[in-house]
């Protein structure tokens, strides 16, 4: 569709997204780089960084995903161009989404698939107006998407809060043998599309996550692909990311861990409860 929608030249694809002449050949391009970086990954253990513009991370399996009424400026889903590489070598894979929008594609690709665990912390009731915190999966599945849904104004005492509570007991459960990352730096205060007020803290705290993982586990192939990011957050947050990852910067805890609004602290608690234990061992 993509690539006859090219044909016409500049036009809207859809409300928020264009395509020109030359969108499929470039977009196909980072999606075979996204591919091509997993494999590499996977042969060096050595993290990967993709920076496609725009990112893809509202691209589904179809285009429009869950009910989203665009693609969210995007063309093609690289994350899970990514992703399809070790499940390829039949690896569990942890996919997590920092983005302050959801995952709604690259949800709605592995929805049935229950080798990747996704987890996806994003702004509620933003576009694309998915992500709820009681979407788990499809049915073969369920529990293996994980949502935290983090309201207005949330900031990095929230996203600390969901690293240490939420994030790290997943993934300890899971045993990811490969990592690809959405990574958006819109959630960064200020950011002209969202309302959230993480700091760089809150990178540093995510990177110091994923950097301890990496080593510790020996986890077998580390992706990064940057999302979306409209702001001060692409020069800040974006550098504390990726220095902390390579242990370039000691992050400086500052923030005190505060749990996001009751409501969700209580689903996600309940969803952990119901699914965690023994949940992840047999998914191969």
């Amino acid at each position: 569709m993509i690539e006859r929608e090219c044909e016409s030249g500049f036009h809207y694809i859809d409300p928020d997204t264009y395509a020109t002449e030359h969108t499929f050949a470039i977009s196909a391009r980072f999606a075979t780089t996204a591919y091509q970086a997993a494999k590499k990954s996977l042969e060096t253990r050595e993290p990967w960084m993709i920076m496609p513009r725009p990112g893809g991370h509202h691209a589904g399996r179809r285009g429009w995903a869950m009910g989203a009424p665009t693609l969210g400026f995007f063309i093609f889903n690289y994350v899970a161009m990514a992703a399809q590489a070790p499940l390829e070598e039949g690896l569990k894979v942890l996919i997590i989404d920092f983005d302050a929008h959801h995952g709604n594609g690259t949800q709605d690709i592995f929805w049935e698939e229950p080798r990747v665990v996704h987890i996806d912390i994003h702004e509620e009731d933003i576009y694309p107006g998915t992500g709820r915190v009681t979407d788990i999966g499809g049915e073969n599945a369920r529990g293996s998407k994980i949502n935290i849904p983090l309201s207005p104004y949330s900031g990095d005492p929230e996203y600390i809060w969901v690293i240490e509570n939420i994030a790290k007991p997943i993934i300890e459960a899971f045993k990811p043998e490969a990592i690809v990352v959405s990574a958006g730096f819109d959630a960064y205060q200020g950011d002209l599309l969202t309302r959230l007020k993480a700091t760089e803290e809150t990178y540093e705290a995510i990177a110091e996550m994923l950097r301890s993982i990496w080593i510790e586990k020996k986890i077998r192939a580390l992706v990064i692909n940057l999302e979306g990011c409209y702001g001060e957050g692409l020069e800040r947050g974006l550098t504390a990311y990726i220095e902390t990852l390579l242990g370039l910067r000691k992050r400086e805890r500052r923030a005190r861990a505060a749990p996001p609004p009751e409501r969700v602290t209580i689903t996600l608690t309940y969803i952990m409860e119901k699914y965690l234990e023994g949940a992840y061992n047999d998914r191969r």
